[in-house]
């Protein structure tokens, strides 16, 4: 087991012999083994041992950790929490909230100490149970290829890696091992309960499989290694066009090419949802198959303008952009021209309305409209526009007549949601009116129906809005 072990850390895991690797020990067999073996091969470890307060044993099992680590003249570091309020507090299961407080524990131990990972002992066994349970709930391959030898998990660490070093021994094979070196693990009586979900797995359905296939573990096990390198060669592809079609970035929010995106195959549609959410939200632990395939759809249906999804998360489609965003995530505007109040009277020339937006009106010499295919551009009759304009933003009552409707008017707030603006850029959108205060012209849409030019017009203004 030893040389398993030792190829498993340098090929698998990457460890190095000098650098701290803090090691989760439980006091189980699992995690005793573990330890037993890094120490054998002379790893720096740094032994932690999380006190759960859940059964009356949990002051005894964490001393006989201690000792272990003593034995083997090895540091120890003990952590301890109330779990069951905490899983009240935050409407957790009991174990999800051993879980999270646990390695919150052994990676703040990690990072205090500057260690190169966080070491657990989960076991073959422990990866064709997760298997099982992803299959079960319905999953791709994020969750049939089960756990990692090496992961960074974000909900715990930017840097430092969680690693697996027995993902490839089996039960069995540890409790040989225990006995052979005289280990005395604690024994868990919880792992017989039935009432929990993974240990039903275990006692009752794995059992059952063998009537079909005696070695029906190794075989998912190997199932979950393949899978893993086909989703290695998916995400090999998907970070192909990754960084060139990530438009822009911030706090809760990601924004990619919408063509590049709906352009991809269902499989990559796949795993690049998994991955923007997981970015975003990397303690999600509810991502299931329904919510990837409800997002996959909505990248493809043009139509659709939102998509909901688990952890407080949106799609959300606007122009040729799609965004996936925190719901309490404030959204770039930056893109389209803003203006704060008050209203600036425009002449002829450039006026700077923004930081990064202006204004430019020049009369034309002549009456023949051009050819403008910029919709921040327009071509207006000057006599109907009259001097001065003026440049404001919206008011409570504003109604705006476009071109197209033959002067009929609507509501300025229907118009917006007719032309999919979204909400956020509304209040500063800037407005072109004459000196009556009637809107004449949108910058990006239509100008009114009033200033259009016609066979009558004889004079001519240009107005364009650009970057500065």
């Amino acid at each position: 087991m030893l040389n398993k072990i030792k190829t498993t850390c340098i090929e698998l895991c990457s460890l190095n012999l000098g650098q701290p690797v803090v090691v989760g020990v439980s006091g189980g067999a699992d995690s005793l083994c573990l330890l037993d073996c890094l120490s054998s091969l002379n790893y720096n470890l740094i032994v932690g041992h999380f006190n759960h307060h859940l059964r009356p044993g949990s002051n005894i099992d964490a001393s006989l950790v201690e000792i272990e680590a003593k034995n083997r003249g090895l540091p120890f570091i003990l952590g301890e929490g109330d779990v069951a309020a905490y899983a009240e507090e935050q409407s957790l299961s009991i174990e999800e909230a051993a879980r999270l407080m646990r390695y919150q524990f052994l990676f703040s131990q990690a990072r205090q100490h500057q260690a190169q990972a966080v070491a657990v002992a989960h076991n073959a066994d422990d990866q064709v149970e997760t298997m099982l349970m992803h299959l079960l709930r319905g999953a791709g391959l994020a969750g049939l290829r089960g756990m990692r030898w090496r992961t960074v998990v974000q909900e715990w660490d930017a840097e430092i890696p969680l690693v697996r070093p027995m993902l490839g021994i089996w039960r069995d094979e540890i409790m040989a091992y225990c006995q052979d070196k005289s280990l005395s693990p604690v024994e868990d009586v919880s792992n017989k309960d039935t009432t929990f979900y993974r240990n039903r797995l275990r006692h009752e359905l794995i059992p059952y499989l063998k009537s079909y296939n005696p070695q029906i573990k190794h075989a998912l096990w190997r199932t979950t290694e393949v899978l893993s390198g086909d989703e290695a060669v998916i995400e090999a592809e998907l970070m192909r066009g990754w960084n060139e079609h990530l438009l822009q970035m911030g706090e809760g929010y990601l924004v990619f090419d919408a063509q590049w995106l709906a352009g991809l195959m269902p499989g990559l549609k796949r795993a690049w949802l998994r991955k923007a959410v997981y970015s975003l939200a990397p303690g999600l632990r509810n991502l299931d198959q329904a919510a990837v395939e409800r997002g996959r759809n909505f990248l493809e249906d043009f139509g659709r303008q939102r998509c909901g999804l688990p952890g407080g998360l949106d799609l959300v489609r606007e122009g040729g952009k799609v965004y996936l965003s925190r719901w309490d995530a404030e959204l770039p505007v930056s893109n389209w021209p803003q203006m704060e109040p008050p209203a600036r009277q425009l002449e002829d020339g450039i006026l700077p309305f923004s930081e990064t937006w202006q204004i430019e009106i020049n009369r034309m010499p002549e009456t023949n409209e051009p050819i403008i295919d910029d919709p921040f551009s327009v071509m207006l009759d000057l006599d109907e526009a009259g001097f001065p304009l003026f440049l404001r933003t919206r008011q409570p009552g504003d109604r705006f007549k476009p071109m197209g409707m033959n002067g009929h008017s609507q509501k300025l707030a229907d118009f917006f949601i007719n032309q999919r603006l979204p909400q956020r850029a509304r209040a500063g959108w800037p407005l072109l009116c004459n000196a009556a205060g009637e809107i004449i012209w949108i910058p990006g849409f239509r100008p009114a129906h009033s200033v259009r030019i016609n066979t009558k017009t004889k004079r001519t203004v240009l107005v364009r809005v650009t970057l500065i």
